[in-house]
């Protein structure tokens, strides 16, 4: 919509309300469906904008027009955006790829090597390798200067679980990994210390 009244937002509503709020004055229209140029206007209605749109005046600007798109596109806009792919048409069910570009088909080179074989199939989907310290640079500006190795890393009780409560990441979890005890562990609880199996620490109902 073009001038007028503005439409409240009605999520029940189905149509979109758009506000054109520059000057399109440049562009003839056929303002009332004759077929033929009528003068500029500045606050044409849509019917004029869109349906009725006749030629413009420095015989170049086209009509306009409004697209859209459904399509999936990798990520653009940051350094080593190429390297990721995501999936959020689903509120709360949002997925990142990375590196799944390797599972496209090579004809993808025509779509950005976008296609369904790069689609996240899960909220994690990696295809390749990943290493993961486990431990923590807690303060970095008071490091010393030079790689990780050089840095004090703090181990962490829940480096890494899986099956756990995210609120509550000391409760039982399916599977943890103990960075602190050099130990991985299933359906344990983070302070089950005492537990000396190695390298794995395990809560009934069985052990592993």
């Amino acid at each position: 919509v073009i001038g007028g009244v503005q439409d409240p937002f009605d999520p029940n509503d189905n149509y979109l309300w758009i506000t054109v709020g520059e000057s399109i004055a440049g562009v003839s229209y056929d303002t009332d469906g004759d077929g033929e140029v009528n003068s500029p206007t500045t606050n044409p209605t849509w019917a004029n904008v869109v349906s009725n749109a006749g030629t413009p005046i420095n015989g170049s600007t086209p009509a306009p027009t409004m697209q859209f798109s459904t399509a999936n596109w990798k990520e653009v806009g940051v350094l080593g955006g190429e390297a990721l792919r995501t999936k959020t048409e689903t509120i709360g069910d949002y997925r990142l790829g990375i590196n799944t570009v390797a599972a496209s088909a090579h004809d993808a080179y025509a779509t950005a090597f976008v296609d369904s074989h790069t689609d996240p199939k899960v909220t994690l989907d990696v295809v390749g390798t990943a290493w993961i310290t486990g431990k923590s640079v807690q303060n970095y500006l008071n490091e010393p200067n030079g790689s990780l190795i050089s840095k004090t890393e703090t181990p962490e009780r829940n480096a890494f679980w899986v099956g756990g409560d995210r609120d509550n990441p000391d409760s039982a979890a399916t599977f943890r990994v103990a960075t602190d005890l050099n130990r991985v562990g299933s359906l344990v609880y983070w302070d089950r210390t005492s537990v000396t199996l190695s390298p794995c620490f395990s809560e009934a109902p069985y052990d592993s």
